[in-house]
């Protein structure tokens, strides 16, 4: 049996592993939850429906399948609130792009501006697979119909005109230069269809799906009579196609789309391809591919799909050769991948460490892929990493939008102010960025819970409630009384319509060194790095106590991070903001000793306004001076600056314990 998500069985329309998960319990009582009228749509939020876990536990059929509290139900709301609900109101041009192509007043686009539909459908895909919200169903719907709308009799479905379309070349306006360049426009159809297609496996929106073959359809006509794949160009982008072609082939059988997979496999290794399978297979360094941007991921996403579909073992071989290289020597102290958008093979971006929030997102992609095909639970830490810091940390804490640079120190410059040379007018907020960071947060419905025929596995820890089926196929609510991430104690409470015998498994991060795991009454054994199972006849009621170790652990830098190191408690990357340190400004730090530092919880009493952060500590260092640590997910956002390597005197006396990230000597041969 296929492994199950959260809630796979329940929905009854599960997308490609899309779960269950969602956000606060309760909406504001006395709120009236339908939908706003069209003045009240474009900056104005919808008022969320109330959510009762306890009311879907017992109603037959789905309903909402989580529930999450905490600093991650707050952001989830907020997201839900003031970006998801309204931008697709708020930036028609979105949209208008597409009606006006062939007009000659259509604006100057850069080349990828088709896929801000696809990236924005697709996160409402992740969301609605979270929380079955009504009001963000009818958002979608809207925008899938207006989508159908404006797609050419041909099955055309882009910004760009008759002339520039696939294959031709494109005026762009990138930062005051107008520049020719070709246009993404098979980058732009891929998240096209795989948005339309998640839409359609969420919603059983027939037009989503309809619209989405046609597209596919129109692309294999282009190619298949005036043109051919080899004239394709900036393959990293543009056949990562194929995994929309993989998914179509799956769900229809239809013989046409697994021929043109096998075309788009065939362009890979063709002279403008990136040969992305082979040079896997053959442990390829990953800033060693012809194309070693972010982008690159989604045809590593794709090969994850062909296996699935095949069960070729060398397509699956060849991604994880990949994935593994870029966990070893890219991921950054802040979770995520790329040196900006390219691979570096260092995790300190040979002088710039920042990541792009595109490439944290397709990051947690390709990490959910690798969990998918290995079961290995140290995936879940670069997960929950990366997720908690890069994800949270490049979302605005109002939920309104997301930054361009995953900075590990600087500033937090938003994605329309960072990239405001992708805006248009009608479009002011539209970026990358902006329609693809929300995948983010939605992206922990393919890994908080999965479900199987003999275990039920807990990979999220974090307040809230989680509705799945037990291996026999019976409903179990699974509710968490926790403060994490902020501390280690977790109470997990399970509730079940009868008695049933099967085997629970708790993710043990590699972070954890001494883990406490108490049920029935009994000390369990754990090891970090692993899964704690529980194997028992479970009933309504039965509680398990999970204590994590939240000792301090340490990240020593190489490289321009020589004599630095960042620190962790728990899964929250610390940071030195200068909003929490008076004068203190960041020059003006000194090395002192990590060894021996005490970490004090303080309220944020001193320091008024917004946002407030998720933890804050008192660092005490042996040499008796002392600072003032928040988490990384609320460093910078006060428009204060922050750093995530502090100047130490002990490095060389420091464990290197951050998850999946390994020397650089041993990159070297050393």
């Amino acid at each position: 049996m296929k492994k199950r998500i959260i809630c796979a069985l329940l929905a009854a329309v599960v997308a490609f592993g899309l779960a269950s998960c969602g956000r606060t319990e309760t909406g504001s009582a006395g709120q009236d939850t339908a939908a706003p009228d069209e003045r009240s749509r474009f900056y104005d939020s919808f008022v969320q429906p109330e959510v009762s876990l306890e009311a879907s536990f017992e109603a037959e059929g789905p309903l909402c399948a989580a529930s999450f509290g905490g600093v991650m139900g707050t952001r989830m709301e907020n997201q839900m609130n003031r970006w998801m609900y309204t931008a697709y109101y708020s930036n028609s041009g979105m949209i208008e792009a597409m009606r006006q192509r062939n007009s000659a007043m259509k604006q100057n686009l850069v080349q990828w501006y088709g896929e801000f539909p696809g990236k924005y459908i697709y996160s409402m895909a992740l969301m609605y697979a979270l929380n079955r919200d009504e009001n963000l169903r009818q958002v979608g719907d809207e925008l899938v119909e207006t989508l159908a709308s404006v797609q050419a009799e041909d099955g055309y479905l882009g910004v760009f005109s008759d002339e520039e379309r696939m294959l031709g070349i494109v005026r762009a306006d990138i930062n005051g230069t107008i520049y020719n360049n070709m246009t993404w426009d098979m980058w732009n159809q891929y998240h096209i269809i795989r948005g339309l297609l998640a839409w359609y496996e969420q919603t059983g929106n027939e037009t989503a799906f309809q619209t989405a073959k046609k597209t596919a359809d129109f692309i294999i006509d282009y190619f298949g009579q005036d043109h051919s794949l080899s004239e394709v160009e900036e393959a990293d982008k543009n056949l990562s196609i194929v995994s929309a072609f993989v998914q179509l082939y799956t769900m229809t059988e239809e013989d046409r789309y697994l021929d043109f997979v096998n075309e788009l496999l065939a362009a890979w290794q063709g002279s403008n391809g990136g040969d992305f399978f082979r040079k896997g297979l053959n442990q390829t360094a990953y800033n060693g591919l012809p194309q070693k941007r972010w982008e690159t991921m989604h045809a590593l996403l794709g090969m994850a799909e062909i296996y699935r579909l095949s069960g070729d073992e060398d397509y699956k071989t060849a991604f994880l050769n990949l994935f593994t290289w870029l966990r070893n020597y890219d991921r950054h102290d802040t979770g995520g991948v790329m040196c900006g958008e390219q691979a570096a093979g260092s995790p300190y971006g040979s002088g710039q460490g920042s990541v792009e929030t595109c490439a944290a997102v397709a990051w947690l992609e390709c990490c959910a892929a690798a969990l998918e095909l290995t079961g290995d639970p140290t995936i879940c830490d670069e997960l929950e990493l990366t997720t908690f810091n890069a994800i949270l940390g490049a979302q605005s804490p109002s939920g309104r939008s997301y930054v361009y640079d995953i900075a590990d120190e600087g500033s937090r410059i938003t994605s329309p102010m960072a990239l405001s040379f992708q805006a248009v007018a009608g479009s002011p907020e539209l970026n990358c960025c902006a329609v693809y960071g929300p995948c983010g947060l939605g992206m922990i419905g393919k890994w908080a819970l999965i479900s199987s025929e003999s275990a039920v596995t807990l990979n999220y820890y974090g307040e809230g409630s989680m509705l799945t089926l037990t291996p026999a196929g019976k409903k179990l609510l699974i509710r968490q009384e926790t403060l994490y991430p902020s501390d280690g104690a977790v109470r997990i409470k399970l509730s079940l319509q009868e008695s049933e015998e099967f085997t629970l498994r708790l993710r043990i991060p590699q972070w954890s060194a001494e883990t406490e795991v108490r049920a029935g009454g009994e000390r369990l054994s754990a090891q970090a790095g692993s899964y704690c199972e529980i194997t028992r006849a479970w009933k309504d009621g039965d509680e398990v106590e999970l204590t994590l170790d939240f000792t301090p652990h340490f990240w020593a830098g190489e490289e321009i991070r020589t004599n630095q190191a960042a620190v962790y408690v728990g899964p929250l990357l610390l940071a030195y903001d200068e909003r929490f340190n008076g004068t203190a400004l960041l020059d003006t730090l000194e090395a002192h000793p990590l060894q021996g530092m005490k970490l004090t919880r303080v309220e944020n009493e001193n320091v008024p306004g917004s946002p407030e952060p998720v933890v804050l500590y008192r660092a005490e260092f042996a040499d008796g001076s002392s600072a003032v640590l928040c988490d990384y997910a609320t460093a910078g956002h006060a428009g204060t600056n922050f750093t995530t390597w502090l100047p130490v005197s002990d490095s060389d006396a420091l464990t290197q314990q951050a998850p999946g990230s390994r020397w650089l000597a041993e990159l070297r041969g050393e």
